[in-house]
């Protein structure tokens, strides 16, 4: 069933003609459709060009990555719809699809266009979708779609209203950059691009940076007693510091906040490694302030 619900979501969402072209199918529906040829390469068409071409041969690529059950929803989603009605590509993705996503603590630019308009990057590399970039045509709406979320986060991040990463990215900027996902998630709804249902309440719950939908965001802060947060970030350190740890505050990159953050898991807890890295930034602090004081 894969290849049929992929034949037909591409059918649905792309220009009938171009895809037939492209893929060597018929117009006529097919409940065991054959694998597209793909021929295209060394043929000139009088309506499509090379990229427009290649689109739909990216297209079947990404969505040859997704779980069956993903490409049902999308099928389902779709199923009463005349071919070539370019219809909006359904985003819906299922769970099993988004949960290694969901988990990552940081996604690149491509990373998060991709699993935002509904399809599964590649793991370790995400789909290139750059070699088809920057071409102007109606006849494949969600390579456009993703494009434009593709400009508009790049302009996002050059304002600062998307945030990076700034311990690993405090020399280097777009197009090479990583972004939390939750900061992305929120941009994207802010800018009301719909998104997989699920995919921002999966992110927030797995990562759980406090901010977010806490029942207790509404609460007030509960002073502490300056001794007594002395002492709990005394603790941090020292535990940071565990052989099993290694924390340096020095070395961002040595996976110190990877390593805690599993252990938080392993207790049926969750915390996001921004959370993580500004409790072990300020127990450091505090731990050469003692130490000041102490000489």
């Amino acid at each position: 069933m894969r290849q049929y619900y992929i034949r037909e979501i591409l059918l649905k969402c792309f220009d009938l003609n171009l895809v037939c072209f492209a893929t060597g199918w018929d117009e006529e529906p097919n409940p065991q459709p054959e694998f597209p040829t793909f021929d295209f390469h060394h043929q000139e068409h009088d309506d499509w060009n090379q990229k427009e071409l290649l689109g739909v041969q990216v297209f079947f690529e990404a969505l040859s990555l997704l779980d069956e059950k993903s490409l049902k929803l999308k099928f389902n989603a779709i199923k009463d719809i005349s071919y070539g009605a370019k219809v909006k590509f359904p985003a819906n993705l299922d769970q099993d699809d988004m949960i290694y996503w969901a988990r990552k603590p940081r996604w690149s630019r491509a990373e998060c266009n991709l699993l935002s308009i509904g399809l599964k990057p590649a793991n370790p590399a995400p789909i290139d979708f750059d070699n088809i970039y920057k071409f102007d045509s109606s006849a494949v709406p969600p390579i456009a779609e993703y494009f434009e979320r593709h400009d508009l986060f790049n302009d996002a991040v050059m304002v600062g209203n998307v945030e990076l990463d700034d311990d690993i990215y405090k020399n280097d900027f777009p197009p090479f950059y990583d972004v939390y996902p939750l900061s992305f998630l929120l941009w994207a709804q802010k800018m009301e691009f719909s998104l997989p249902d699920g995919l921002f309440e999966m992110v927030s719950r797995i990562q759980g940076d406090e901010s977010l939908d806490s029942p207790y965001s509404d609460e007030p802060e509960i002073e502490i007693n300056p001794k007594e947060r002395s002492s709990y970030l005394t603790l941090i350190h020292s535990m940071g510091n565990a052989r099993q740890f290694r924390y340096d505050p020095q070395d961002s990159r040595n996976g110190a906040v990877v390593r805690i953050g599993n252990a938080i898991a392993d207790a049926g807890l969750n915390m996001s490694d921004k959370t993580i890295k500004k409790y072990m930034k300020e127990a450091a602090e505090e731990a050469e302030r003692l130490k000041d004081k102490k000489n």
